[in-house]
């Protein structure tokens, strides 16, 4: 979609696969803005200037990715059916895939990554947050301080603090904000 505020002219376009459900979109470092598609199982990047579509499916099928989160070389992405966290890398367009720490029924959702270069997310049916180091490979968890929480969203400020939007896994509202100190 693409809209020009000088004419309110309004240009769409459809994802590549019919009903792909697109759902979450980040700028990724190589210029393309990259997105889920969460019923097709890919996750997809358009090229701003061309319009090109380009999809890549996940190695585990029907994995629901939802968010993503991107950093120097890679797009992140929670498979919140499969209950994994999984990484593609930009240069080699290689996936590789972690079982989340609470197991497949874990549902992880929101998701970004730390100055740190740790990545964090939420699995929402365990009621936890999440720190992945991308170079030990090791997961630490924490519980989230109201039962039956989603992350729907995680966001770093300016100053490196991770904040999060909280909602109630049975109500459709975000109710809370909180940060990761």
């Amino acid at each position: 979609m693409r809209f020009n505020v000088r004419n309110f002219n309004m240009k769409v376009r459809s994802a590549p696969t019919p009903q792909a459900q697109p759902y979450d979109i980040v700028p990724g470092p190589d210029g393309n803005m990259w997105f889920s598609e969460l019923a097709a199982g890919r996750i997809a990047s358009i090229e701003p200037a061309t319009g090109r579509f380009t999809e890549y499916p996940t190695p585990t099928p029907n994995s629901g990715p939802r968010r993503l989160a991107a950093d120097g070389d890679s797009i992140w992405v929670t498979l919140s059916t499969a209950g994994k966290l999984a990484r593609f890398n930009l240069r080699t367009k290689e996936w590789k895939e972690w079982p989340s720490p609470s197991g497949p029924d874990s549902r992880p959702y929101g998701i970004a990554i730390a100055r740190s270069g740790a990545v964090w997310y939420n699995e929402a049916a365990a009621d936890k947050m999440v720190r992945f180091d991308p170079v030990t490979e090791e997961f630490e968890t924490f519980p989230m301080p109201s039962p039956d929480s989603v992350v729907r969203h995680i966001a770093r400020d300016a100053n490196g603090t991770l904040w999060l939007t909280v909602g109630d896994l049975r109500a459709a509202g975000n109710n809370q904000l909180a940060r990761i100190d």
